[in-house]
């Protein structure tokens, strides 16, 4: 059943890739007289963080894998969308070949990141080293001495 539920939501997530890929081909936003298609996305208050930021990806998604790479709604389900998320750079720059899309089919999503070249994280002296490649542009990023940080605003509020 569990299995079922996510396939079940992975092809909504497809479906509202293709809906969102529509409306940004036909202007919808400025029908409804929005500044951006941004602002009309985030009007639609999609249920997920970053809904820009994912919209974006779910439109890749439709444009580059499913109109120009022209992988079947199957392929698709088999993937799943975080895996197909990083097949974008390489489709973007059409080097995506049968053997990515094999191996996205049956390599963990990590496994399939450090294939693609997207993630390496190594140590050099001392520090943490992480290379990475945007999966929405395709841009290679190093970020040298990693660390989270929490923000004022993440902690709570003191009254008084």
């Amino acid at each position: 059943h569990i299995q079922q539920l996510a396939q079940a939501s992975t092809r909504n997530f497809l479906e509202m890739g293709r809906l969102l890929w529509v409306a940004r081909e036909n202007a919808h936003w400025s029908i409804l007289s929005m500044e951006s298609f941004a602002e009309y996305v985030e009007a639609l208050n999609l249920p997920m963080a970053h809904s820009y930021s994912w919209a974006s990806r779910l439109i890749g998604i439709h444009e580059f894998l499913v109109l120009k790479k022209k992988l079947s709604q199957e392929e698709l389900l088999e993937i799943g969308v975080s895996k197909a998320v990083h097949l974008l750079p390489k489709a973007r720059r059409k080097e995506l070949t049968n053997e990515d899309i094999a191996k996205a089919k049956i390599y963990s999503e990590r496994d399939l990141r450090i294939e693609l070249g997207q993630e390496g994280l190594t140590v050099d002296m001392g520090k943490w080293v992480i290379n990475y490649i945007c999966s929405r542009c395709g841009e290679h990023l190093t970020i040298r001495g990693a660390r989270w940080v929490k923000k004022a605003q993440d902690e709570p509020r003191k009254e008084g």
